[in-house]
């Protein structure tokens, strides 16, 4: 269904939500971006900055600048490609969140829980806890591999459209992402249009967005799971039962050109217990009676 208000895209820069997207982002990254004005910097004039920014949107002569790129190597020794926005974007990169944000939020499924209000940690394991209760006591979980570099750019524009049809919403939204689709393996010569912009401000809401197809089949096919951003974890009533859906979930995810990342990927019993999203789960049984254990998992000692 469209979301067709006629004014949706002057709410983008309004001065209440100009300035409450200013408020959101000014704590956020203090390195400059590629036109080397940071926070401190653009803060020193804010008013006047607010309002140039304010008419290059209301004019509709506003366009986003260049991401500064770099890379840094993962402890796996593989390198990842990052980037930062100019503050001006990141404002209205807010902006355009705090406008856009609840169109898409009344339609996301329940078992959804990354980047969301008000769904954290605590809600999606309790969430497990409900399959768990049902005694289903085998649990398979994997992350996507390489996640928000593997976007399909395209079909994201797609299933942004499907909910906005401001044309001036989606040339915004359209011009970023052709921008942060064009990573490479240099710097200097991108040659792919795929991927988003990994820590961007719309990067989150765009990976939920992108996986709710995802969350509405595995949902519609019965599977016990819980996505929190990229981690996909299930619930099952045996071996066998877990073993079938992470193979629904590996086909769920090739229909969205991902993968899980197979070399993370676990199914076991949760007497051998697991740890996940920061916490450490394992059933407890006291003769007859059976327990969840549910710690904070515990960080790895520095030597």
């Amino acid at each position: 269904m469209f979301w067709k208000r006629n004014n949706l895209y002057n709410d983008i820069h309004t001065d209440q939500n100009l300035t409450a997207a200013w408020n959101a982002i000014k704590s956020n990254g203090k390195v400059a971006g590629v036109d080397g004005i940071s926070v401190q910097h653009y803060q020193g004039n804010l008013f006047l900055n607010l309002k140039l920014l304010q008419r290059e949107l209301e004019e509709r002569t506003y366009s986003p600048q260049p991401i500064k790129r770099f890379s840094f190597t993962k402890a796996d020794g593989s390198k990842r490609m990052l980037g930062i926005l100019t503050v001006r974007d990141k404002i209205v990169q807010r902006a355009l969140y705090q406008v856009i944000e609840p169109i898409f939020e009344r339609s996301f499924e329940d078992i959804s829980y990354g980047y969301r209000k008000n769904r954290s940690v605590t809600e999606a394991i309790e969430h497990l806890k409900g399959y768990i209760d049902q005694g289903n006591h085998w649990i398979a979980h994997g992350d996507i591999a390489r996640f928000f570099d593997n976007i399909d750019t395209v079909q994201l524009g797609k299933q942004i459209t499907r909910k906005i049809d401001n044309q001036m919403i989606l040339h915004l939204i359209h011009g970023w992402l052709d921008q942060e689709g064009a990573f490479s393996k240099t710097e200097a010569a991108p040659v792919r249009k795929k991927g988003i912009l990994q820590g961007g401000i719309l990067s989150p809401l765009f990976g939920n967005i992108y996986l709710d197809c995802f969350d509405k089949k595995a949902t519609a096919q019965g599977l016990n799971i819980v996505r929190y951003a990229d981690n996909v974890i299930l619930i099952a009533e045996n071996r066998c039962e877990a073993k079938k859906g992470v193979n629904q979930i590996r086909q769920l995810l090739r229909e969205a050109d991902l993968h899980l990342n197979e070399r993370k990927t676990i199914i076991t019993h949760l007497e051998n217990g697991i740890t996940l999203l920061g916490k450490r789960l394992i059933l407890c049984k006291h003769g007859k009676e059976v327990t969840l254990s549910i710690q904070d998992a515990q960080k790895p000692q520095l030597r």
